[in-house]
């Protein structure tokens, strides 16, 4: 599989911009592909019968969501809200869980060191993502099913 990232997708190609990076997260095998320049062409050996689906977010300033456990959309449907405190050093969100299912979100830290994770009517937890100080993940669990807002707190 090959794509360009920029490009009219009239061609195939993303349409995104090429002066900008993007985070490009691999759902099904749950792994970031990496912080590229639009102007790259992103490549995936598959496999006969495999298919993949990314999601690709234009690198910001501060931490942002790039992927979540719970849909193929990527946050489309699971993810209605996020948004950065830039005062207090929080990224807050609303994601919809499924009870009895712990719900992550995969964020790229973007410099910050996340320190505390809270959850209103939720247990929540942050921690660096395999030891990686560029990802953290966000893990969530409830009882029942529902919209959970939720919000992490980062230190430089």
């Amino acid at each position: 599989m090959l794509a360009a990232l920029s490009g009219s997708p009239i061609s195939g190609a993303l349409g995104l911009n090429s002066a900008k990076y993007y985070y490009v997260y691999d759902f099904w095998n749950d792994r970031r592909v990496g912080k590229l320049p639009g102007s790259v062409r992103l490549e995936q050996d598959l496999r006969p019968g495999e298919a993949r689906m990314m999601s690709v977010h234009e690198a910001l300033d501060h931490p942002q969501f790039i992927s979540t456990n719970r849909h193929i959309m990527q946050g489309y449907i699971d993810l209605p809200r996020t948004e950065w405190d830039d005062a207090r050093m929080r990224l807050c969100g609303t994601s919809l869980v499924v009870g009895g299912e712990t719900y992550k979100v995969i964020i790229a830290t973007n410099g910050y060191r996340p320190r505390i994770a809270t959850a209103r009517h939720a247990s929540a937890q942050v921690r660096n993502l395999n030891g990686n100080p560029e990802l953290a993940e966000l893990s969530i669990d409830r009882a029942e099913k529902g919209p959970v807002e939720w919000s992490i707190t980062f230190s430089h």
